[in-house]
């Protein structure tokens, strides 16, 4: 009888200390649950840390004290012992091509030709651009959409709680375009009308994510300047193509040889951007075209409203 109690009493302790350290980890230690989120082990191995292998606070001796500040200290450098020992044994991160290369810099610098601006495609704006745009014209947006935009994007904004009917907050928008290009390219001058508020999509090529996928992309998007002549071959050569409205290509671009092509060429290898700037162009395109609007955009005189996305 006397064992049974003893036992008895021995488990409900047993119980009570476990039920301490466990309010220590959740109350006391908003720092652990952020190494859990940051942490890169797998749900077994967090489970290990949990029941206390590798654990000080598992050896009676070690229970000196506050057993639960005990159990949360021994927890916490179990966690940075497992962080440690996943990055050690964690594959870095490739780096991309253009990381790699012995050059510092990659051939570009604009010509001023104006032909990015006559390929066949679609210049969008997003709400910050279309106000800073509309400034730059001295304009109303409004206003400037009334001249200058195809479609548009409409957002309702909820008045919680007033009296006024809902507000309309500005979205993206679509340019219009001409049968010789954007709307607004200077066909004498080949100059931008709003090139300093000119919108992220133009800013920054040509390192868009398609053309700095790999240096076989990069180079497709080389192209010689001017026309081809009336005798130049149909079947053109990879380093031998020119612009078209089509397919489009940029000739302030050079291409960029592997290292068992020879060079003959008599490009300025002077000429470039640098890698790392190259790199902050591309991501703040891959910005730029997450917050683009997933619906469809609108004609202008037809305006539909899309509602908000809970985020």
């Amino acid at each position: 009888m006397m064992k049974k109690c003893h036992s008895t009493f021995f488990a409900m302790a047993v119980s009570l200390q476990t039920n301490a350290i466990s309010q220590a980890f959740v109350v006391k230690s908003p720092s652990i649950r952020m190494s859990q989120r940051r942490w890169g082990g797998s749900r077994k191995d967090m489970n290990m840390a949990k029941t206390g292998d590798n654990l000080e606070s598992s050896n009676p001796a070690s229970s000196d004290g506050d057993d639960g500040e005990n159990g949360l200290d021994s927890l916490q450098a179990a966690l940075r012992k497992m962080e440690q020992s996943g990055n050690a044994n964690s594959s870095p991160t490739p780096s991309p091509w253009f990381k790699t290369m012995e050059e510092e810099t990659l051939p570009f610098s604009c010509t001023g030709c104006g032909n990015c601006c006559r390929t066949r495609g679609e210049v969008y704006l997003s709400p910050k651009e279309l106000v800073k745009a509309s400034n730059s014209v001295d304009m109303t947006t409004s206003q400037f959409k009334e001249a200058y935009v195809s479609h548009e994007q409409k957002v309702k904004v909820s008045n919680m709680g007033g009296n006024n009917d809902d507000a309309d907050e500005e979205g993206w928008v679509l340019l219009k375009t001409t049968p010789k290009g954007c709307i607004f390219l200077d066909q004498d001058t080949n100059e931008c009308g709003i090139y300093e508020a000119r919108p992220i999509q133009c800013s920054t090529y040509p390192f868009w994510p398609r053309i700095m996928k790999s240096q076989k992309s990069w180079n497709s998007e080389v192209c010689l300047p001017g026309v081809p002549p009336e005798n130049h071959p149909d079947d053109t050569a990879l380093d031998d193509n020119y612009w078209s409205v089509q397919e489009g290509g940029c000739e302030g671009m050079q291409r960029i040889l592997s290292s068992h092509e020879s060079d003959d060429s008599t490009e300025d290898t002077d000429i470039g951007v640098s890698v790392e700037e190259s790199e902050q162009r591309l991501d703040s395109y891959k910005r730029y075209k997450r917050q683009f609007p997933t619906d469809p955009l609108t004609p202008l005189q037809d305006i539909a409203t899309i509602p908000l996305k809970d985020p």
